[in-house]
């Protein structure tokens, strides 16, 4: 009953204190009960006797309560984010658009059409080109990149084995005893051969030339330009 009673009496005059401090400043009782909630959640691992927080019920009473009151402060913060936006809008636009970006991207983009149009084109069209150059960076890493001949080469393999009378009993040689051009952008040749079975499950070996390119913006896709076979 005891503890009942420290909980039911931390809870009232925690209530009191935050509704005082709330009339003061709504920024210093949140922070208020950010401390406090810390202060509990510590006496729940190493007991504070010395501020009456020895048991850990009464503690677990103090967090809860700090959850409780941050629950009923939200819509207060929301109220003065909301004014003091407000005022912001009419003294300080600039100043109201950079806070606003910090909180909802997509609000501050209507908010800079509306207010600032020319602003919005510069920033959308830096956005597109910015967004152009991040795609023509990606696109030159990938087919610039040490695997991109190897990935070329087993997509030529693919197109061959789907011409061959007996796919199964394809061997293709190792890149490095053939030979992979680069051609263009994201283009590649491929000039090699492959080994394997006819109809008469006889074993011949075949040259091929495969024009292939990486599709974009598919970038795990490959398509096939020209394919020639002898043989």
């Amino acid at each position: 009953m005891k503890t009942i009673g420290k909980c039911a009496a931390l809870l009232v005059g925690g209530g009191m204190l935050l509704d005082a401090i709330m009339t003061v400043s709504l920024t210093v009782a949140v922070f208020g009960v950010l401390i406090a909630g810390v202060i509990g959640m510590v006496a729940l691992i190493w007991p504070l006797r010395r501020i009456g927080l020895g048991q850990r019920t009464v503690s677990a009473c103090l967090l809860a309560g700090c959850f409780a009151g941050l629950i009923a402060l939200a819509p207060a913060v929301e109220a003065e984010n909301a004014q003091e936006l407000a005022r912001l809008e009419k003294s300080d636009p600039a100043a109201y658009l950079a806070r606003l970006k910090r909180r909802d991207e997509s609000l501050w983009a209507q908010e800079l059409k509306r207010i600032d149009p020319e602003g919005y084109r510069a920033e959308m069209a830096a956005r597109e080109a910015a967004a152009r150059k991040e795609k023509a960076e990606r696109r030159r890493r990938l087919c610039h990149s040490e695997s991109a001949s190897y990935d070329a080469y087993a997509y030529a393999q693919q197109e061959i084995e789907d011409r061959l009378k007996s796919p199964s009993t394809a061997d293709f040689p190792h890149i490095s005893q053939i030979r992979v051009t680069r051609t263009g952008a994201c283009g590649f040749i491929v000039d090699g051969y492959v080994d394997a079975e006819n109809a008469f499950r006889a074993r011949l070996r075949t040259h091929f030339i495969a024009e292939v390119e990486r599709d974009f913006p598919r970038e795990r896709f490959w398509f096939l330009n020209r394919l020639d076979i002898d043989g």
